[in-house]
């Protein structure tokens, strides 16, 4: 059996395991033993299968010149059933790239959504048999409406959860309460999994920008443009004057403004 272990399978990351130890009495009364003691131990999976994991905890560098066996490792075999916790969540935490392939136009910056990192770690957890499961759920504090997100990380043994938060304004402009909500569930569950699995957002733009100090280019509502507005109806009316508003950054990255004179003529009209 040693022999048929592939001693060079681990890719060097070694991995933190949990278990239960077994308890060998003889010639005593086995109840004065108690419940099995947790143990753990640091190594490197070697082989695996549906029962048990072998763990390789020592091994050379390179041969030892002055043994003359050929095997110079050390480790053990742990059954699965014994095993609390195998923390696979650190080999993720560290392999795990999320790219920003997102481009805002009007701040001129990348930055990463949601999908962007389930896309990267689903590949990893695949890889480790774990499973991520994201919730939220909408919650209330003085009178305050937030999304709560949860990411939910599991092994097969033990589960982490990580939460976070995120406001929602019904009355963002340029969104219908729809928008709102989900534009806050995206942010939380964004948020969360950056805690689950260790990703800094502190220098990402898309963390940070508010566009309060970002000069946007404006335009102005032309004498052409205004009088053929007003001999609209009050629907197209109302648009103009939700869309010229000179505050609201359009998703082309403009501000779009009118004289107060027409904004005055167009809400009498």
């Amino acid at each position: 059996m040693a022999n048929s272990i592939n001693f060079n399978r681990h890719s060097g990351e070694p991995v933190h395991v949990l278990y239960m130890d077994h308890i060998l009495y003889r010639n005593s009364n086995p109840i004065l033993y108690g419940e099995p003691d947790k143990r753990e131990t640091l190594g490197w999976i070697i082989r695996e299968n549906e029962k048990a994991i072998w763990i390789l905890c020592d091994k050379p560098v390179k041969p030892l010149s002055y043994r003359r066996i050929s095997l110079e490792y050390s480790g053990f075999v742990i059954l699965k059933s014994t095993i609390l916790t195998m923390e696979k969540l650190i080999k993720i935490q560290r392999a795990l790239k999320a790219p920003k392939n997102q481009f805002n136009s009007f701040g001129k910056y990348k930055y990463r959504n949601c999908e962007d990192i389930l896309e990267a770690l689903k590949p990893l957890l695949d890889a480790e048999k774990c499973t991520l499961v994201i919730t939220d759920e909408v919650k209330e504090i003085a009178n305050i409406v937030f999304i709560e997100a949860k990411a939910i990380f599991s092994d097969g043994k033990t589960k982490v959860e990580v939460t976070a938060q995120a406001g929602i304004d019904p009355n963002r402009k340029g969104m219908d309460i729809s928008q709102s909500f989900g534009s806050s569930s995206s942010y939380a569950r964004k948020y969360a999994l950056n805690g689950l699995f260790l990703i800094d957002d502190t220098k990402d733009a898309d963390a940070t920008n508010d566009h309060k100090d970002d000069k946007a280019p404006v335009k102005w509502l032309t004498l052409e443009q205004f009088n053929k507005l007003k001999k609209s109806d009050a629907e197209m009316i109302a648009k103009y004057l939700s869309k010229y508003d000179g505050t609201t950054v359009q998703t082309d990255g403009f501000i779009y403004s009118m004289k107060k004179e027409f904004k005055q003529q167009l809400q009498n009209n």
